[in-house]
Parts: C-alpha cells; structure tokens; sequence
C-alpha cells in the first residue's frame, strides 16, 4: 500500500471515529431534585501526661486538644440555574467524650439532631463542585442528555484535619 493510500486510510477512519463517537461534554450538568447524603469526620487529638515522666507507662492524664467531630445528614436539594436550595436532617457530636478526673472534655457530650434549610450559589466544572466557601473534588456519572444522574463528592480539610464526604442522587 502507498503512502498516499495510507493516510487517506487514516483520515476516513479518524472522521468516521469522529462522527460515530461524538466527544461528551466536558462539565455535566446539575438540574433538577436531588437526594442527598453528608458525611463530615474530624480527628480527635490528645496528649498525655505520664505519671514518673517518660520512664513510666502509667496514664496520669488526658489533654483534649480536639474531641473531634462526627457529622451526618440527608435532605433533598433542587439544581436550578446555578443556585441550589432545599432542606436536610441530620445529627452531628464529638467523634470522643473522655471523663477525665470527673470531669468530661469535649464541646458537645452525646449526639444532637438537628434540621435546617440550604441555599445559595454554586458551580461546577468536569472534577469540582464549589458551594458555601468549599471546592469540592466532585466525580460524576450515569450522564443522561448532559445531566448528572450520580454525584459524589470529597473535600479534605487539612488545617482542621476533616474529611467532608457527600453523595447526590438525581431524583
């Protein structure tokens, strides 16, 4: 086979290839009700202080310097035009109460509910979900006419040593 026969070859498989598999957009969309689920978990950090100095295994005490944090909630939001908004219910406590000398060290002793209402902007690209301040590192699938049908999304804070981990499920 010549050259020339070759690469005009080349060329009608590249536009054939090109017609039968149309590239998919680069940034899917989020448009419509969503179910949505939160998970936010933080690091808790102690020291000790040992009785007789370092030569000795014994505990004298426990410093909290972060109880941690343990957060969850679900609610349904609505995608519309760049601006999310809806409703959740959710419950959230310190990750580690510890009674030391009687006394118990953390912000909040036990698990609390609560429910609340979310709205505002928000944006997107190919990888990334941005609202309330936080980028998000955001993977999308079951993409149907440009919509996403499927988010899940993670941002790793490591100035308060948190994970914030969520899923949204197109309704």
């Amino acid at each position: 086979m010549n050259t020339h026969r070759l690469i005009c070859v080349a060329a009608c498989l590249s536009a054939l290839f090109a017609i039968a598999f149309p590239a998919h957009a680069d940034t899917p969309q989020l448009s419509g009700t969503y179910a949505v689920t939160i998970t936010t978990l933080c690091q808790a950090q102690f020291s000790t202080s040992l009785v007789g100095g370092q030569s000795n295994n014994a505990v004298e005490s426990i410093d909290t310097h972060n109880s941690g944090k343990i957060e969850t909630g679900m609610g349904i939001a609505t995608f519309s035009g760049g601006q999310i908004s809806g409703s959740s219910l959710g419950g959230k406590g310190d990750l580690t109460v510890i009674e030391n000398n009687g006394a118990f060290q953390g912000d909040q002793f036990g698990i609390a509910s609560e429910s609340g209402s979310v709205s505002g902007a928000y944006s997107n690209t190919s990888s990334t979900l941005t609202f309330g301040g936080v980028t998000y590192n955001a993977a999308y699938g079951n993409i149907v006419n440009n919509v996403a049908n499927y988010v899940t999304f993670l941002f790793v804070d490591t100035t308060k040593d948190c994970i914030e981990q969520g899923i949204a499920v197109h309704q």
